[in-house]
This record gives C-alpha cells, structure tokens and sequence, in this order.
C-alpha cells in the first residue's frame, strides 16, 4: 500500500512523461530568461566576494560554470555561487501561497548541473517543471506555520525542489526519487534570521538549498535509501513543520504545473513591499504629488508583511531591500524601486530616509484573512494641505492576476544584462537563444 511520500513521487514521476502545453513550456523558458538575468546582474554586484570565495576554496576541477564569470569551477562552488547571486538583487520570481521564491534553488543547480555533461533540452525542461512543482506543493502544504516558526521557506522547501529536479534530470527511477526525497527532507534549512541586521545570508539559504538539494539526488544515484515515508511517517517533515498540514494543497485536483502560478518581481525589493510601492507610485501619478509636499504615508496590509519589515533604520542595502518604509519611499522620491534605487549611495539620500520615517506599517486583521488567496495593501497618502488619497492592490504587479507581459520581461532582462557588463549584442543573443530554447539549448549553454 502506497504512503503519502510514494503518493507525491507517483504523480511527480508521472509528470515526467505528461503532455506539455504550450504556455507551460513559454513560462519555463520566461523563467529561465528572467534566473539568467538576475543570476549575472548579480555577480556583476557581488564579483569580489564571488571571486574571493573561489580562491580560499582552492577548488582544482572546472566542469561547471558561475554565471557572469570567465571563470570554470568544480560543480559545488559553481551552485553555492550561482545560488547566492540569484538571490542577492532581490529580483527572482516567486509563489505567494507558498511564501517563498522556487526558481532559484531549482535553477541553480540544474544549470549547474547541466554545464558538466550532455543533457538534452527535454531533461532539462523537464527537471524544471518537476522542481518547482515539488518546490511550491510542499510550501503550500506546510504555511504560514513554517514562516512562523522562523524557517526560510526558499532554504526550506527549495532543497526538496532542487533534489527533485536533478533527480529528473538524472532519470532516476521512482525509488530513487524517494530517496533523493528522503535526504532532501534531512537537510532541509534556512532562518529568516538571515534578514536582520546587516546580514547577507539571506542568498545564502538559497545556496545551500541547491547544493543540498543536488547532493541529496547524489545519494539516492549511489544507492543511499531513506526511510519509508519521510514526509509523514514517525517524526515526518510534514507534521514536524506544520501539524495541522493540509494534504489537499499537496495533492491539488488541478494537476498543471506550478510554474502557472508563480509571480515576477518588477521592483528590487521584497516582494512583501510590492504592493505598497505599486499604490504609492498610482497615488503619486494620479494626483500629481511632490514627495515634499507629504505628511505621512500609512501602509495597512497582512501580518507577514509587517514583521521584519516595517523598520525604518536602514544600515545596509540588504536592509533597505526588506524594509516597506525605506522602499515606498525611494519609489516616491525617485519614480522607481529597480536596482539604482537600491545601491551604498542611494540608502544615504537624505530625501529617501526623511520620508521613509514618515511611513508606517501595519497589520490589518481583514487583509491578513485573505492570504493566500490575496496579499493585499492599503496605502494612505496625506498631505501637509490635509488632503489624503488611498489606493488599494489585491495583487501586485507579476502575480499571475496581474502580470507582466512577455514585453515587460525581455525589457528586464535585457537591463539587467546590460547593467552587468554585456554588450548589446551578447545581451540579445542571450535573449533570443533562451526564447527559442528547443533549438538552441546546446549553444546557449556555450556562450553562458
């Protein structure tokens, strides 16, 4: 008799061979396009320490790739650096009914793992698909409460997704799947912690989610066999993260791809900011508003919002890309919450933080009731003239109520691309070879 893990590998497993529809197949490759971009955008901000951790490493083998770099690396610096640099900008793509981000645990090391052999495009597509699926199924099954224990979704869940999907790719069998599943679960981590103070590890739960994720799949290649039922047996990770864990989000009777649901962010900043920066720049353009003509701003949303980030002490720039205040401000005063709004010299501008300690955050019970399905924000502009104007957004701009079209991507990409560095011409040939996947996986893999 099956069990609730061999239940999940069965329909992962079976998604391997199921039709894919068009739109399916356009989103994996947005997807892609959008973790390449962001990826070496963010190793053009993070080269020193990236270049510095490969030398202290002293790693001999090159048979893999960080992105943005001439450099060859051995396989494990390649998906802890990939990892971070995916994460650093604060861009990737996400899942709010699963509070985490899929695309860049999962993506870092299937890239990864594909620069060091012949893997065709339809592995890869397929290990994708498969790992966000897993990656986005186990979050909704055990949140809010894993957010809530202090857990990092993205570290958490995304090890799970990582060792599914290199287990795909690998064309592991059924019992292999389980027991690259069985490893995952043991070295599922990640703290929210990682976001206060000045820290800069919050990437890092990333890394090593990726890294896990692929030595798990390792494990399960070489023989290593897990318990029966690692999700829901004694002491399973299911009840462990959340005991009142719902297996009808692990079993959806909508059986497409997750990556169907996943947001794109527009703006540099946690996505918890987003809807607070979409209805200020609505009430700044509406009614013609000066930042200095404002009193105060109040931002009412749900209560994930509010905690770590509703602080106003900005000491970093990783500080400035958690708070709500410092980001609706800097939209405010600057028109724009991209990568130039988030820099040493922009979290010192006197005009940035003097507004951002006139913005307040907080709860409302009502909105707090409506996540999942919504994580709506209420904004409140008044005036030193005593006029106020509120705007209210149920879904920010990239949820998939509201997303950002085909166009709006490649223009994003193609910034970031050339912000790190490209030239106009690899910037295009990168776009274009990942747009047109089918035919141009081998050659894309070449020029990255």
């Amino acid at each position: 008799m099956l069990n609730i893990s061999d239940n999940f590998i069965e329909v992962l497993f079976n998604k391997r061979t199921k039709p894919l529809s068009p739109r399916v197949i356009e989103q994996a490759k947005l997807s892609l396009l959008d973790y390449l971009a962001v990826t070496i955008a963010g190793y053009s901000v993070n080269i020193e320490k990236t270049n510095s951790y490969l030398k202290k490493t002293k790693m001999t083998s090159n048979d893999s790739k960080v992105l943005g770099s001439n450099n060859k690396t051995d396989i494990y610096s390649s998906i802890i650096l990939n990892g971070i640099n995916s994460h650093v900008l604060e861009l990737d793509d996400g899942e709010r009914r699963g509070m985490l981000h899929p695309g860049v645990p999962v993506i870092s090391s299937l890239l990864s793992t594909a620069f060091t052999d012949n893997f065709s495009f339809e592995s890869f597509l397929r290990g994708l698909l498969i790992g966000y699926d897993a990656t986005i199924l186990i979050a909704r099954t055990i949140q809010p409460a894993l957010n809530d224990l202090g857990y990092h979704g993205t570290g958490v869940c995304g090890t799970i997704g990582s060792a599914l999907s290199i287990a795909t790719l690998l064309n592991l069998t059924k019992s292999e799947m389980k027991h690259a599943l069985s490893s995952s679960v043991t070295s599922a981590g990640g703290l929210l912690n990682a976001i206060n103070d000045k820290s800069e590890l919050k990437p890092y739960n990333v890394a090593q989610a990726s890294l896990n994720g692929y030595v798990s799949a390792k494990l399960a290649q070489a023989g290593f066999i897990g318990p029966e039922d690692p999700l829901t047996g004694v002491n399973g990770f299911l009840p462990m993260m959340n005991k009142k864990y719902d297996l009808r989000n692990l079993f959806p009777s909508d059986e497409d791809f997750c990556i169907l649901d996943i947001y794109r962010k527009p703006y540099a900043a946690c996505r918890h900011s987003h809807g607070a920066i979409d209805a200020s720049l609505k009430i700044k353009n509406k009614y013609k508003i000066n930042y200095n003509d404002i009193e105060s701003v109040t931002v009412e949303t749900h209560k994930w919002a509010v905690e770590l980030h509703d602080h106003r002490v900005i000491d970093s720039i990783n500080s400035a890309k958690m708070s709500t205040p410092f980001s609706v401000a800097v939209a405010l005063v600057k028109d724009n919450a991209g990568l130039e709004e988030f820099t040493s010299k922009a979290i010192r501008d006197s005009d940035v933080l003097n507004l951002s300690n006139k913005i307040k955050v907080i709860e409302d019970v009502k909105l707090t009731s409506l996540v999942p399905n919504k994580r709506a924000t209420m904004v409140e502009i008044k005036l030193n003239n005593g006029r106020s104007y509120q705007e209210m957004i149920d879904y920010p701009l990239g949820e998939p109520e509201n997303t950002m079209s085909v166009s709006q991507l490649i223009r994003k990409s193609e910034n970031l691309l050339l912000f790190s560095g490209l030239n106009i011409n690899r910037t295009n040939e990168i776009i274009d070879k990942t747009l047109n996947l089918e035919a141009n996986f081998e050659s894309l893999l070449e020029i990255l």
